[in-house]
């Protein structure tokens, strides 16, 4: 009885068996078929994958000590090849020093395994960007921007599109000129405050007419103490002041204190013995 490869299921000739033109025909088959089935996923992957991408690690920062050191942490990546395919590889740690003054430096990893590290990215095909850092003017490291491709590729997203670096940043500088006056915090339901997944529903006023607390306004918070800017107080006076001037010089001698309202006139009249004024 012959026996199979593992894999492909491809009959294996007896020592003393004769194998024919077709059985090996039949072998060529399988073979080519399986050769092209396993080809689409590569082409696929190659296409997905772009240039190729950081599986993890491969981390780039400051070192703590040496101002001009780059470290970078080992990992894992696939790089695209001069063929199309793609390759993994795993980098050991590696450093970098920098030497020019307000200068911006490209850490590129290579189709070949290696970095490339300088001022300008590598022109190999398939490159991984790993890093952009900027220089002082002493030639010290100043900045690191990390510009590692995590994800698989479409638009090589990096580490700092995968965090949402931009958008915490814009987030933060809104907040705190938001905050440049004041403190912003967290609003709880609590004594006279009402909320619900909407916001305040309700609360308590604050400050009324320099009044906190549980506020009771008066005639005066609301402007009712005046009319057309005038004090009500002061018309009142005004008022009574006219209507005694008016009447009491008015009253006629024998009839003390008789008055008349004139209609015509619209305006009260006392009698002086000769007529009503």
């Amino acid at each position: 009885m012959p026996t199979y490869s593992p894999r492909l299921n491809i009959p294996k000739p007896l020592g003393n068996e004769t194998v024919s033109r077709a059985a090996f025909n039949t072998i060529y088959d399988t073979i080519d078929a399986n050769a092209a089935t396993r080809k689409e996923p590569e082409v696929l992957a190659q296409d997905i994958f772009a240039s190729g991408f950081v599986v993890s690690g491969m981390v780039p920062s400051k070192n703590a000590t040496v101002a001009n050191q780059l470290d970078v942490t080992a990992g894992a990546c696939y790089v695209q090849q001069p063929d199309g395919g793609l390759r993994r590889f795993t980098p050991a740690a590696a450093s970098f020093t920098t030497s020019l003054a307000s200068t911006t430096y490209y850490l590129d990893f290579q189709p070949d395994g290696t970095y490339s590290w300088g001022t300008a990215h590598s022109t190999q095909t398939g490159y991984l960007p790993i890093a952009e850092v900027t220089t002082d003017s002493a030639g010290n490291i100043a900045t690191v921007a990390d510009k590692r491709p995590l994800v698989p590729g479409i638009g090589k997203v990096n580490a700092d599109l995968l965090r949402g670096r931009n958008l915490v940043a814009e987030h933060d500088a809104h907040l705190a000129e938001k905050a440049s006056s004041t403190v912003l915090g967290h609003v709880k339901q609590g004594d006279g405050v009402n909320i619900d997944s909407n916001g305040v529903l309700s609360a308590n006023v604050l400050s009324v007419a320099g009044k906190t607390g549980n506020v009771v306004l008066t005639k005066a918070d609301v402007g009712l103490d005046q009319v057309d800017n005038m004090s009500a107080t002061a018309i009142r006076t005004d008022t009574t002041k006219e209507l005694r001037v008016e009447v009491v010089s008015a009253y006629p001698t024998g009839y003390q204190g008789r008055i008349i309202f004139h209609t015509g006139e619209g305006k009260f009249k006392g009698y002086t013995g000769s007529g009503w004024v």
